[in-house]
């Protein structure tokens, strides 16, 4: 291995990782669901969470890969990990509540 990279030791992460994802495509699931009774300001933000979330993927995918190096920073690496942990946090926090809206609205807009 050359001696200028180090691996990211975030193997630990992929659980965390996996949770978040499986939470967030749980009220995917759910929003789809009130998807005759989400206004369109809704169903927008709701697009926009799906992409986001998709890039989000993409790039945990990166970050736990088995061979992932980071040119010479480890700290780097474990920042890069926190933000993308922290953004799937509020990704998955706005996608609970707006369902948990609809829900408790009988599945009309909030």
């Amino acid at each position: 291995m050359d001696p200028t990279h180090t691996l990211i030791p975030v193997k630990r992460e992929r659980a965390t990782f996996m949770a978040l994802f499986r939470s967030i495509e749980r009220s995917f699931i759910e929003l789809d669901g009130f998807d005759s009774r989400l206004s369109d300001e809704d169903k927008t933000s709701i697009q926009v969470m799906k992409h986001r979330v998709a890039s989000a993927r993409g790039e945990a995918s990166h970050l736990l890969g088995r061979h992932v190096q980071i040119d010479n920073d480890e700290d780097n690496a474990r920042i890069r990990v926190l933000n993308l942990k922290s953004r799937l946090d509020s990704m998955d926090t706005g996608a609970r509540m707006l369902a948990e809206q609809y829900r408790l609205n009988g599945g009309g807009h909030p």
